[in-house]
């Protein structure tokens, strides 16, 4: 309601940029190591557990709905006026879960103080060794992910576009762009073709339209 542009058909796709890797971690106090642990104990106490979120419609907000709907678990949902304003909840047990990037968690996962029990990633990521994916325990399990692009305004030209994408590609492969990323918990992704950039972008869109209809969030 109220949006005026297609994120698909009115603008230009140049290239992807990165992704920030998602984590499901959780309030070490109540002694869970495992995503089938904490599954095992959301059906035995529905209603029990919360989880944070960043606000209604977030991207952390999503990925628990997500998890939700996949284990047909009863967890309750806390929005939060943004990701690092629910952290003092979390790591005190007020909140008992929370699907949020890694930059957000890891200086808390490092001190012990939040569990890590999956990432949310077809495979572990190379800075939590021991942490595995979360779809060796939900393999249909797929995420709202949180990652970046750039994109140009409708009707661009075309050689302008080609120059853009082959400056970013450029930029994207030399190490110390891509070690710049990883030292601030991200990665650096591949730049994809401009058309295969387009389809991500309206794949993803479609994912989470249908994502929020089946969980009732209206936009505004």
């Amino acid at each position: 309601k109220g949006t005026t542009f297609d994120v698909c058909t009115d603008f230009t796709a140049v290239s992807t940029v990165h992704e920030s890797p998602i984590l499901l971690a959780v309030y070490p106090g109540l002694g869970i190591n495992s995503v089938p642990e904490l599954i095992e104990y959301a059906k035995r106490n529905p209603g029990k557990l919360s989880f944070g979120s960043a606000g209604i419609g977030s991207i952390m907000h999503l990925n628990g709905e997500m998890f939700k709907n996949e284990t047909k678990t009863d967890i309750v949902h806390v929005p939060y006026k943004g990701a690092a304003v629910f952290i003092p909840d979390l790591i005190t047990g007020r909140l008992d879960m929370a699907f949020s990037t890694l930059g957000t968690l890891a200086p808390q996962i490092a001190d012990n103080k939040l569990k890590a029990l999956a990432v949310l990633a077809k495979s572990p990521h190379p800075a939590l060794p021991g942490v595995p994916s979360i779809n060796d325990s939900l393999p249909n399990f797929q995420k709202a992910a949180a990652w970046s692009t750039i994109i140009a305004p409708k009707g661009l030209p075309e050689p302008i576009q080609a120059r853009l994408h082959q400056a970013f590609e450029k930029a994207l492969a030399r190490p110390d762009i891509r070690a710049l990323f990883e030292k601030n918990n991200g990665i650096a992704l591949s730049s994809k073709s401009p058309a295969e950039v387009n389809k991500l972008i309206c794949s993803e869109v479609q994912f989470l339209e249908r994502l929020t209809k089946a969980i009732g969030i209206e936009p505004n």
